[in-house]
């Protein structure tokens, strides 16, 4: 009575729970044509959560010594989102999601990747709701939007030791307040703003346009929600 199979021979067959946690019932039949019988079973199955992925929709990052760049105009050389803070200049980073057709949920995770760097300490940094729209497009140190002062979490960038494969490291931040109170007034989801609190090398994350050029969907900025 919900969600659907996908055979994949004769004798195995998987089921693809529904978008909806709940109790559900799967009927399975045998039938012998040529000795004319049958048999059936059913069993009950309880899907109590799922995850989905909500991929950022815009990406950008503003530098307090480059005032009016922007970064998403130079994404396809530059292909990262940094973050550094020093005694003159500071790199900020924003993020927005489309959570229109969401409703609220067990829990929601910003998943974020650093690139590959030298063997800096970690960087501590604030999570801001932003108060006003903008876009990657245009986004600029002078136009930067405003944003609500009151961190909404804190977390640390790790730090990323040597890889061959310069796949960098993907870490997790719990958002779920956050996302939660976006979904209960939805014209206030401006996204958030990402900013480094202390003087240490600079982090560099994987943006959207770095991952899709490298074929790498889990390296752009997402949430992570169960349902």
């Amino acid at each position: 009575d919900g969600g659907y199979f996908d055979a994949n021979d004769e004798k195995i067959a998987v089921w693809h729970a529904p978008k909806d946690t709940g109790d559900y019932h799967v009927t399975v039949r045998v039938e012998d044509r040529g000795e004319e019988w049958s048999a059936s079973r059913t069993i009950q199955l309880k899907v109590v959560s799922r995850f989905d992925t909500l991929y950022a929709t815009d990406d950008a990052f503003t530098i307090e010594d480059s005032l009016d760049w922007n970064s998403n105009s130079d994404i396809s050389s530059w292909g990262d989102l940094d973050l550094f803070k020093s005694s003159y200049d500071i790199s900020e980073v924003y993020l927005k999601f489309d959570l229109s057709s969401q409703n609220r949920v067990k829990s929601a995770k910003l998943r974020l990747t650093v690139e590959e760097g030298h063997r800096e300490p970690i960087l501590p940094c604030f999570i801001y709701r932003i108060k006003k729209n903008w876009s990657e497009t245009t986004l600029n140190y002078i136009n930067k939007p405003e944003f609500d002062p009151l961190p909404v979490q804190y977390f640390s960038v790790p730090t990323v030791l040597d890889r061959s494969d310069y796949s960098g490291l993907s870490f997790y931040v719990d958002i779920t307040d956050l996302f939660n109170s976006w979904v209960d007034d939805s014209s206030n989801n401006y996204g958030l703003k990402i900013s480094p609190n202390a003087i240490i090398y600079p982090k560099y994350l994987h943006s959207k346009e770095m991952a899709e050029s490298e074929g790498k969907p889990n390296w752009s900025p997402a949430i992570i929600i169960e349902k």
